[in-house]
């Protein structure tokens, strides 16, 4: 049978309203037959006739019936006949059947139950009373298969789904929670208590917080470890559900290769995100040894300065108050270089989440760099229009993002002689966009998709190690923002992130 034709039986029957139940009556008296057909098909069934036994299991051998309601004294195969072949039939042997006769004795209404019959009805029947029977039948023949469907469901789920009573002993245990604890067979669970399978610092977790809260909530989920039979031990994904007798639902997964995968991707983000650091540390090196050059080159000149008016016997009081002025201000200028570097180089810290002022940082970045990139003949212009600067996140982080995006528009730029890469910020709704834009040579269209990606690059072996976008893409995603980009070949490409305001 077919995936379809399988959902299609699935469906008929959780939802029996939606088809019209089959019936078969097997009788050779005309008159009695159609008498109960015209009832029958009056409140809703649709029917079929069969004069015999030999006929109605050629009509079942060939049509889905839902109920068989059969004569016993009948030609060429009678009634127990007939219902004696249905039973040892593998296809047929669930198909309900009634048997409704005027052999009203003892013996025939036995015989008709041992033989597997769902009812026994004697003739002359009142219509009414084979409404109840039949609608009786049919409903617990549903609710029987919609049970065994349920259990078919359970049991081929790859999840572990257990029973237990109120006093924590298994009463049922599917073929996964059997096989994730270790066991050979539910058998072997059945009628132990929960307590044997977790190690004793969970069992005293899960008496004194765990079970409580189940108790008040009705429902708990969270992990925790437990024990194989073999006395191993693994991480578990579990919920817990009350029922309405006081028993309780267990499902629990085992999540140890998941977590294991979680932990592994997170260092390789993390030696990705370090690498793409240090190549731009090395990139920034060039930029901020321009930015602290030419404040040491008036230190020295203005030391030298001082120096002479003090061999001179310094007689000029303002002259020496003037060149310790400007000593101050170039010092000052060196340690707002030196501090946003801290900010900057913080290579192999946690997260720190905290308000960054997006204003401030793309400001302070800028700071780092803007001396190198105009002797590259690149400047850098910011429009901020935002009035709601506020954002959550580690700002060591974020001001790497704002550098990898800058020195990429640079790169692009480059083989024009320079340019004008734009900052602008806005405000939409609840976030703060920013928008870096250059004029640069653009992105192909069939790598748009792509520059995101880890160790992507387009530029030559050797210039680009293909990190900068991706840990920017990791770092605004972190932040619970987006970035995207919209690029031009020939033109230029325009940076947009997106990042909601701190509350």
């Amino acid at each position: 049978m077919d995936i379809e034709n399988k959902l299609e039986q699935i469906d008929l029957v959780i939802n029996p309203r939606e088809s019209q139940s089959r019936l078969l009556i097997v009788e050779d008296t005309a008159i009695q037959a159609k008498k109960l057909k015209f009832y029958l098909e009056k409140i809703g069934y649709e029917v079929v006739w069969a004069l015999n036994g030999k006929e109605a299991l050629n009509e079942l051998e060939n049509k889905h019936f839902d109920l068989v309601i059969t004569d016993v004294q009948m030609p060429e195969m009678n009634g127990f006949e007939m219902l004696e072949k249905i039973r040892s039939n593998s296809k047929l042997k669930k198909i309900p059947v009634v048997v409704i006769t005027t052999l009203d004795t003892d013996e025939a209404c036995e015989e008709s139950l041992l033989l597997g019959a769902e009812d026994f009805i004697a003739k002359p029947f009142r219509p009414r009373e084979i409404n109840i029977r039949i609608s009786n039948i049919l409903e617990r023949k549903h609710s029987e298969e919609l049970a065994r469907l349920q259990l078919q469901a359970i049991e081929s789920s790859m999840d572990g789904m257990a029973i237990l009573t109120s006093q924590g002993e298994f009463v049922y245990a599917n073929e996964a929670q059997v096989k994730v604890f270790g066991y050979y067979g539910s058998n072997e669970m059945v009628g132990d208590n929960w307590e044997t399978l977790y190690p004793e610092e969970e069992i005293k977790r899960l008496r004194e917080n765990i079970l409580p809260e189940f108790g008040e909530k009705g429902k708990w989920i969270g992990e925790i470890w437990a024990k194989r039979k073999d006395g191993t031990s693994y991480l578990q994904e579990m919920s817990l559900t009350k029922m309405e007798d006081g028993k309780f639902i267990s499902i629990c997964r085992d999540i140890t290769k998941r977590k294991a995968q979680e932990k592994e991707r997170e260092e390789l983000e993390k030696k990705v995100y370090i690498a793409s650091r240090l190549a731009s540390v090395g990139g920034l090196a060039a930029g901020v040894a321009h930015e602290i050059n030419n404040p040491v080159t008036i230190l020295v000149g203005y030391f030298k300065k001082l120096e002479k008016l003090v061999m001179d016997g310094a007689k000029d009081r303002d002259k020496c108050i003037s060149s310790l002025e400007k000593l101050e201000t170039t010092l000052n200028r060196i340690n707002k270089i030196i501090s946003n570097l801290k900010v900057y180089s913080k290579v192999d810290s946690a997260s720190e989440i905290e308000k960054i002022d997006a204003h401030k940082s793309i400001k302070n970045s800028v700071e780092m760099i803007s001396l190198s990139y105009s002797e590259q003949n690149t400047n850098i212009e910011l429009n901020f229009n935002a009035k709601n600067v506020f954002v959550d996140g580690d700002n060591g982080k974020f001001g790497q993002v704002i550098v990898n995006i800058l020195s990429n528009a640079k790169d692009a730029m480059s083989t024009k002689g320079g340019g004008v890469i734009k900052v602008d910020t806005s405000n939409l709704n609840n976030t703060i966009e920013i928008r870096f834009s250059d004029t640069g040579y653009g992105i192909a269209k069939e790598n748009l998709d792509k520059i995101f990606d880890a160790f992507f690059t387009t530029k030559t072996i050797g210039s680009g190690t293909g990190l900068g976008l991706s840990v920017a893409y990791s770092v605004i995603d972190e932040m619970k923002g987006n970035i995207e980009v919209i690029s031009e070949v020939g033109v230029g490409s325009t940076f947009i992130i997106k990042l909601p305001l701190s509350v």
